[in-house]
């Protein structure tokens, strides 16, 4: 055996000597024992815990080894694929809701409010069909909800970026009488299957916005509408679509203004469940005749421009 491993490490530095016998001798400078595999380390399997956890009945784990680094490789005959778990969170089945432009124009002069326009683009991140449609947001009699603890003027404490952290306080917009923006809904807007990033790598890809998006200009939208609130649909391509919201008859709820960022009320978004819309949710519908929808409230934020 040693002669064996002696051979498989004969290499230029190692020298050949001829015996009295004419048999040939390798005398290798490298140990047999390096050849050997490395033994694997003995690692206990430890975990810290919390004492006053463990005293109330609860596990209280702090931190718990993990024995096997390769857990979820394939080449295991157990675990497989425990690095590739089901993530059913709701940003990849709601859809994608940012503001795209916003403008605002003198209103009132003696309450000295702003009339606000405000294009939005929603989106599908899911890869089935979804049908939506925007309008009041389900409040009994009209009336919009109250959201915040002070009397509806400001809300605080609104995370704007996840990664920076940045947290701003924002004063509410209220509609006329503290009524809802909008009493009817737009049409419904089918949204096609979102186009998978892998399928389309090495394709001629176009993702440039409509013309409608492009020329839209908040200003020329204020002119032409000057009284009540209205939503309307702009433009739409593929899995994503454009919405433009005008609010003349809205006033700010904070006596202060002073703060840089606005908000306003819930605005119902409905999606509609059922005939192969929305199936990624896992959603069924109440009734199989006719249609449904599952109902959300979407509160938009932005920062008003200098005049």
């Amino acid at each position: 055996l040693t002669e064996k491993y002696a051979q498989l490490s004969f290499t230029k530095n190692d020298t050949v000597q001829e015996d009295s016998s004419s048999s040939h001798e390798i005398h290798s400078t490298t140990s047999p024992s390096n050849n050997l595999p490395m033994r694997i380390h003995l690692r206990p399997k430890k975990s810290r815990r919390c004492r006053l956890e463990l005293q109330n009945g609860r596990p209280g784990i702090l931190v718990k080894s993990k024995v096997n680094p390769l857990e979820g490789d394939s080449s295991l005959r157990i675990g497989h694929g425990n690095w590739w778990k089901k993530d059913a969170s709701a940003i990849h089945v709601f859809p994608n809701i940012c503001i795209v432009s916003v403008g605002q124009a003198a209103g009132d002069t003696n309450s000295g409010s702003l009339r606000h326009a405000i294009l939005v683009k929603i989106q599908n991140p899911t890869l089935g069909i979804i049908r939506l449609r925007f309008g009041a947001n389900g409040a009994s009699g009209g009336q919009a909800q109250n959201w915040v603890d002070d009397g509806g003027a400001l809300v605080h404490n609104i995370l704007l970026d996840t990664f920076q952290r940045t947290y701003v306080t924002a004063a509410v917009l209220k509609g006329k009488d503290n009524r809802t923006y909008f009493d009817g809904n737009t049409d419904i807007v089918e949204l096609e299957a979102a186009e998978d990033a892998f399928l389309e790598l090495g394709k001629d890809f176009q993702s440039e916005a409509p013309e409608q998006v492009k020329s839209w200009d908040a200003t020329s939208v204020l002119s032409s509408s000057t009284t009540g609130n209205e939503v309307k649909l702009v433009a739409q391509q593929k899995d994503a679509a454009w919405f433009e919201f005008v609010l003349n008859d809205v006033e700010s709820a904070s006596e202060q203004n002073v703060e840089p960022y606005v908000a306003t009320t819930r605005i119902g978004l409905q999606l509609q469940i059922g005939d192969g819309s929305w199936e990624t949710s896992l959603i069924e519908p109440i009734s199989k005749e006719g249609q449904d929808f599952a109902l959300f409230q979407v509160i938009f934020v932005w920062k008003i421009e200098s005049p």
